[in-house]
C-alpha cells in the first residue's frame, strides 16, 4: 500500500508536467 500511495503523489507531481509535455506513465 505504501508504494501505491507514493505513486499517487508522484502522479500528482507529474500532472503539472503533463500540461507542458503530455506523457503517459506506465503504472
Amino acid at each position: 500500500r505504501a508504494m501505491y500511495r507514493k505513486l499517487k503523489v508522484y502522479a500528482g507531481a507529474e500532472h503539472n508536467h503533463v500540461a507542458q509535455q503530455p506523457q503517459v506513465l506506465d503504472i
